[in-house]
């Protein structure tokens, strides 16, 4: 159980413009100057994810736990860069913050990354690199401008107001999908299944890999996690069996290896942690948009 704390941290999800809502997933806001956090409570959870992020620390730093003994002794662990650059990462990710931090995570949809960046995103598959090392261009110096500044809110006002123009030279044709993981990917599928541009399908794929980072097949390991996590949040967890079965698993087992494999916890310990654990800021952050 968490102890009451004097302050308690501020969490926000900041929604990007509509003209964006097929570019940007939104922001993830972590603000925990002040607060006297206790050596535990400076964790912060993250789920294996299809999307591509920015990442700053405006104040405060943060180490990635690559390994079992980090878990034990973090404050040994690597720090990050304050400004990065993560691709879609299939496997699930705990930062550790040696004091009070504020920062910033934006989270993008892969393939609008891939287009303005003129990137593979394959190629950045769970991996972080400093921002700056990213290929030089118009794109890459917007996001390096609006890093400069000294706040969050507008940073990402910033960001947005710079990206719009660029997004609307290339965005694709089609309505808005939503701003959710399962509505994303299966606009990805739909799309490439009634693509009309000659090409075998095999192309289209290899296509499709190099924009969002794997196949489209993989996406739908993340769709069903997502669903699952949504019902259970609707139904509080108490049927497990029923939320497996409309989440579109064979059986509750099967769910509880597949949420295990893409955020480290079992089921139950997802929901407790979700209700009492600091550490769980970011999934709460996800389950106030469903």
């Amino acid at each position: 159980m968490e102890t009451t704390l004097p302050n308690s941290p501020h969490s926000e999800f900041l929604h990007p413009r509509p003209e964006l809502a097929q570019c940007i997933l939104g922001g993830f806001l972590r603000d925990t100057r002040g607060c006297d956090l206790t050596p535990n409570q400076r964790f912060n959870h993250f789920a294996a994810s299809p999307l591509c992020a920015v990442s700053v620390s405006f104040e405060g730093n943060s180490r990635i736990l690559a390994k079992p003994s980090d878990f034990v002794t973090p404050a040994g662990a690597e720090l990050t860069p304050a400004q990065t650059f993560s691709g879609p990462q299939n496997r699930p990710t705990t930062s550790w913050n040696d004091g009070d931090v504020y920062a910033m995570v934006i989270a993008f949809y892969p393939d609008a990354m891939s287009a303005m960046l003129g990137i593979a995103m394959e190629d950045y598959i769970d991996q972080s690199v400093r921002l700056e090392d990213l290929p030089d261009g118009p794109v890459l110096q917007i996001l390096q401008r609006a890093c400069e500044a000294s706040e969050a809110t507008t940073m990402f006002e910033a960001l947005q107001a710079d990206l719009a123009p660029k997004w609307r030279d290339i965005r694709p044709p089609q309505n808005s999908f939503g701003r959710m993981i399962g509505d994303w990917s299966r606009s990805l599928m739909l799309n490439a299944a009634l693509s009309n541009t000659g090409r075998s399908l095999r192309q289209s794929q290899r296509r499709m890999k190099a924009a969002i980072g794997q196949p489209l097949k993989r996406l739908q390991t993340f769709t069903k996690a997502e669903e699952a996590f949504a019902l259970a949040l609707q139904d509080d967890g108490t049927d497990m069996a029923g939320i497996a079965n409309d989440a579109g698993y064979s059986d509750q087992s099967h769910m509880g290896r597949h949420v295990r494999a893409q955020t480290g916890f079992t089921p139950t310990e997802l929901l407790r942690g979700y209700e009492s654990d600091e550490a769980f800021w970011s999934y709460r952050l996800m389950g106030q948009r469903f």
